[in-house]
C-alpha cells in the first residue's frame, strides 16, 4: 500500500494536480487513523476505561479535516 500511495501522488502530480500531500507515519499500520478513539493507550487526558486515543491518529484526522476544508472551502 506505501507504494501505490507514493505511485498515486506521484503520478498526480505528474499530471499536473494543484495540490498533492502524502504524510508517511513510520510504523503505523493501514487505517491507523480510525483508531483515534479506541487504540487502549494509557497516558494523558485518559478518557472512560483509564484509556485515551491515539495522539497521532487524531493529529492525521485533524489535518485531513482541515486539508478538506481548504479544497472545498
Amino acid at each position: 500500500m506505501l507504494g501505490d500511495s507514493t505511485e498515486y501522488a506521484a503520478r498526480a502530480l505528474e499530471a499536473g494536480a494543484a495540490d498533492v500531500r502524502l504524510r508517511l507515519y513510520p510504523k503505523m499500520w493501514h487505517v491507523w487513523p480510525m483508531y483515534e478513539e479506541a487504540c487502549g493507550q494509557q497516558g494523558e487526558g485518559e478518557g472512560e476505561g483509564g484509556t485515551t486515543g491515539l495522539k497521532a491518529a487524531t493529529n492525521a484526522l485533524a489535518e485531513a479535516a482541515a486539508f478538506v476544508r481548504g479544497v472545498v472551502g
